[in-house]
């Protein structure tokens, strides 16, 4: 589907780490939105999914991939006009600090959503650690899964915990070194 709400002038925001956001539920949109009327670079993954009503009519929405999470990059004196923003509960934090999430990661999620390759995953079943070895979501590493009869792998965000799961065949991925190990002993 996409994402909502990017700086036109990426290059910009260059020098600064991308934080993510919690927001109050169904906020994400609009949170991205006044995001980017206030000049701050904001990333909103989004994927889009049919449902059905009860009625029995078919819609397709746009859901954003992380609920509850928008991802910004901003410079430290912003943190009070982006902790100000309506919908925004905090910012995350690990031990007292703002966490800063790669530009790799960033420009992963946008190659595998850009690809419609990428879909959220709710809950994470234990299986082998890989890396996916070729494409555009190449170096991101997750947990192996059989999923009608397709292989898929479960990619965390340890920080935000939560997790997607992006199709890839078999020959697009390796078995980590720690997998092996674990499966010997």
């Amino acid at each position: 589907m996409g994402f909502a709400n990017q700086s036109e002038q990426p290059g910009l925001y260059h020098s600064l780490s991308w934080s993510a956001l919690f927001t109050y539920p169904r906020h994400e949109k609009k949170v991205a939105e006044q995001l980017l009327c206030r000049g701050v670079e904001s990333f909103l993954p989004l994927y889009a999914e049919k449902r059905t009503w009860k009625n029995r009519q078919t819609v397709t929405l746009t859901l954003p991939l992380f609920p509850g999470y928008v991802f910004a990059r901003f410079a430290r004196r912003d943190r009070v006009r982006v902790m100000s923003l309506p919908g925004v509960v905090s910012i995350v934090e690990r031990a007292g600090a703002v966490s800063s999430i790669s530009d790799h990661y960033i420009e992963k999620l946008r190659a595998g959503i850009r690809l419609g390759r990428v879909r959220p995953f709710r809950e994470a079943i234990l299986g082998d650690r890989v890396q996916i070895t070729s494409g555009p979501l190449s170096g991101l590493e997750g947990v192996l899964m059989h999923f009608r009869s397709e292989f898929r792998v479960v990619v965390s965000i340890g920080m935000i915990g939560q997790s997607v799961s992006i199709e890839v065949l078999r020959d697009e991925i390796a078995l980590l070194p720690s997998s092996r190990e674990r499966r010997m002993v």
